[in-house]
């Protein structure tokens, strides 16, 4: 269950870099010894504070009803292009209010939200934890709240390619591949979703 939502900037204030970084040192992918995901976890202790001292990212903190952390995520925005001809014609209505279509290319261009980490603290009791769903409800929430203000309508996200898991999550959460992305940095296929909200 759910208690409470911090992000970063809300905690450097409240309790202080050190005390944040404290807080972040205590995140984990590990679950049964095997490492989920490395990426999420240096990042959340290596990169958390300083994406968002530069103004590239915000990252939250979930905690659950003892007030341990429980789940992180991370969002920013970024352009991305989604290719128009793999879209039905109700799709391509949607996403034509906050995308334009360059008809050279048949993408369409958006300026979108990214959610750039996710993930469950597994360093946390198993009668502690939360459930990825109510993670990704949360995620969402302070999405619509972002939209609300600033307007948009896209969150796009990327996963691994090979992780099964991970994908059926995001397609239960509403969330539909629409294109693909090969990093030379890590050698990885990644496959890029997105869902409007």
């Amino acid at each position: 269950m759910i208690g409470s939502v911090f992000s970063i900037p809300v905690l450097l204030d409240q309790i202080g870099e050190k005390n944040t970084k404290d807080m972040l040192q205590t995140f984990s992918c590990i679950s049964d010894g095997v490492q989920l995901n490395v990426e999420v976890e240096n990042f959340i202790k290596s990169n958390a504070i300083e994406f968002y001292k530069r103004k590239m990212s915000v990252t939250y903190l979930v905690n659950n009803e003892e007030d341990k952390l429980a789940g992180i995520f991370t969002l920013t925005h970024k352009a991305v292009d989604i290719p128009a001809f793999d879209l039905s014609n109700a799709q391509k209505k949607r996403i034509q209010r906050f995308a334009q279509l360059d008809p050279d290319t048949g993408m369409f261009r958006a300026s979108a939200y990214l959610i750039a980490q996710f993930g469950k603290n597994y360093a946390v009791e198993n009668g502690l934890t939360i459930r990825g769903t109510e993670l990704m409800e949360c995620t969402l929430s302070i999405l619509h709240d972002v939209q609300e203000m600033v307007g948009g309508g896209i969150v796009y996200l990327e996963c691994e390619e090979g992780n099964y898991r991970a994908y059926d999550f995001y397609v239960r959460c509403g969330f539909r591949e629409f294109d693909h992305r090969y990093s030379r940095i890590d050698r990885q296929n990644y496959i890029l979703m997105m869902k409007i909200l």
